[in-house]
């Protein structure tokens, strides 16, 4: 019979599966597409042998759900890119060995989340990381050896915030610091010793406001006098070939004290020496 409803020999497209139907519903030998899975079936429901696509993972099967041997995009064996992170996979999500980017930190991982060996700025600190603070990092936050303007101060640090060695401007008062007051320093607020304008009167200070050393124009009563107003006595004049006059006191009008001004005069091998007492001048040779 050709094309009937039954089952004869050599049937096409019947309906029952007869051997050597095409596309029947059964899966009779040999058939191919057909519902249940007879041998050499493609594209079957149930995962034949040698099937391809179908969706239990039988031996060769290609982007099934299960993990079929050799499958890929699965997580078998061999796989890429699948979801479980098998032997050799890339961009998984478990981490397998030789994974990049995956999100555990596997070995050789680069960026991933955990800090792996040879890991690129993850968030831990392994070995040779750059930016996360580990042995050797740059500007990391930690303060590793070496380290360039981090937060913690460690050795050659520059700038930073504890006053390490050879630091400058830091907060503390570091060796060979400066404006912070240390051994050394200039005009810094402490007055160590080689201070300039400093505020507490250190040895060679100038111009400062306690009268140490040395200082110039300060308020304790240099080379002119500053008789009080009870008229304390003027200081004495250290006059010149000149004749400069001597340092003057500035007592009240109301003074009942004897006021003395001496004048000395060098004339050749003369000295005249002028004393005025109470607005009366006298000289002696």
């Amino acid at each position: 019979m050709y094309g009937d409803g039954g089952d004869g020999e050599g049937d096409i497209s019947d309906g029952d599966g007869g051997e050597g139907d095409i596309s029947d519903g059964d899966g009779g030998e040999g058939d191919i597409s057909d519902g249940d899975d007879g041998e050499g079936d493609i594209s079957d429901g149930d995962g034949g042998e040698g099937d391809i696509r179908d969706g239990d993972g039988g031996e060769g099967d290609i982007s099934d759900g299960d993990d079929g041997e050799g499958d890929i995009s699965d997580g078998g064996e061999g796989d890429i890119s699948d979801g479980d992170g098998g032997e050799g996979d890339i961009s998984d999500g478990d981490g397998g060995e030789g994974d990049i980017s995956d999100g555990d930190g596997g070995e050789g991982d680069i960026s991933d989340g955990d800090g792996g060996e040879g890991d690129i700025s993850d968030g831990d600190d392994g070995e040779g990381d750059i930016s996360d603070g580990g042995e050797g990092d740059i500007s990391d936050g930690d303060g590793g050896e070496g380290d360039i303007s981090d937060g913690d101060g460690g050795e050659g640090d520059i700038s930073d915030g504890d006053g390490g060695e050879g630091d400058i401007s830091d907060g503390d008062d570091g060796e060979g610091d400066i404006s912070d007051g240390g051994e050394g320093d200039i005009s810094d607020g402490d007055g160590g010793e080689g201070d300039i304008s400093d505020g507490d009167g250190g040895e060679g200070d100038i111009s400062d406001g306690d009268g140490g050393e040395g200082d110039i124009s300060d308020g304790d009563g240099g080379s002119r006098g500053d008789g009080s107003s009870s008229g304390g006595s003027g200081g004495v004049g250290r006059g010149s070939t000149g004749g400069g006059s001597g340092g003057r006191g500035d007592g009240s009008s109301s003074d009942s004290k004897v006021v003395v001004v001496v004048v000395v005069v060098v004339l050749e091998e003369v000295v005249l020496v002028v004393v005025k007492v109470m607005g009366v001048a006298v000289i002696v040779e």
